[in-house]
């Protein structure tokens, strides 16, 4: 049995009109993206400033990278049209994660449909890649239920 949360109150950094959002913040990106999958339910809270038309109008999309998987991931990420910048300390050295991972902050400019840009990035039902966690999420039947509210 795997263990299971019944709900999940959180934060986004960018949230479009039909409920896709991006989660910035933070460096537990991995981490997170395992709870939120563990939880019945997700309540995302935001103000009116979090709002955007679409996706990566404001904020990049962050993608956690195993560094064994690194330099493939960059590639990957590139040839779906991301301006890739690795996260930095505060001192100027790479950011790394609770896991030991790097995040790459991903910059797609504006998307237009977060869905097919989604199904477009590596998950768990797909075999292209298993060494990288992001955080767009989206309430498509696609996608597991993460988001069931955005309160603002």
């Amino acid at each position: 049995m795997h263990p299971t949360l019944d709900l999940l109150i959180d934060s986004a950094d960018e949230v479009d009109p039909v409920l896709n959002l991006i989660k910035r913040g933070g460096g537990a990106l991995l981490c997170e993206k395992i709870v939120a999958q563990a939880s019945c339910r997700e309540i995302i809270v935001v103000d009116d400033s979090k709002l955007t038309p679409r996706l990566g109008s404001r904020v990049p999309l962050p993608v956690e990278v195993l560094l064994f998987g690194l330099h493939p991931q960059q590639l990957y990420l590139e040839s779906l049209g991301a301006h890739i910048t690795a996260r930095q300390s505060g001192d100027g050295t790479h950011f790394y994660t609770d896991q030991g991972n790097l995040i790459l902050d991903c910059q797609f400019g504006p998307i237009e449909e977060a869905a097919p840009r989604w199904k477009s990035l590596p998950n768990r039902e797909s075999n292209e890649s298993k060494d990288c966690a992001y955080r767009l999420f989206s309430p498509s039947p696609f996608t597991c239920p993460l988001l069931d509210t955005v309160i603002q």
